[in-house]
């Protein structure tokens, strides 16, 4: 028996991985967020309104619905004429300072946790 202990342990050990990874995606059920590891949100400037409704969704896990990577398009009109983009810049704006504000409050409410 004393020979079979290391690979009970191995098995173990690959099991309570399993179960973590379990838990995991269970606890994240319902969560729209997108993570690091997924596509990024392509933001173009002359569609403000298309930004403006992904940004005002919410996550049902999280509230705060966090849109990953950002990349953003700055769309240039006719004759190189660069494109009015005051809206889409209030929106990031926006955005930003939202998950500016929901990253303080996780902060806050891990270090009381503590």
């Amino acid at each position: 028996m004393g020979g079979n202990l290391p690979g009970l342990k191995r098995r173990l050990a690959k099991v309570e991985k399993g179960l973590a990874a379990t838990a995991e995606r269970e606890k994240l059920a319902g969560c729209n967020c997108k993570l690091k590891n997924e596509t990024a949100t392509i933001v173009l400037s002359s569609k403000p309104e298309e930004f403006e409704a992904e940004m005002n969704q919410t996550c049902p896990r999280h509230g705060f619905r966090d849109l990953g990577e950002l990349v953003i398009f700055k769309v240039v009109g006719q004759r190189g004429v660069p494109s009015d983009t005051s809206r889409i810049d209030a929106l990031l704006a926006k955005y930003r300072a939202r998950k500016s504000e929901y990253e303080r409050a996780k902060l806050e409410h891990a270090s009381q946790e503590a």
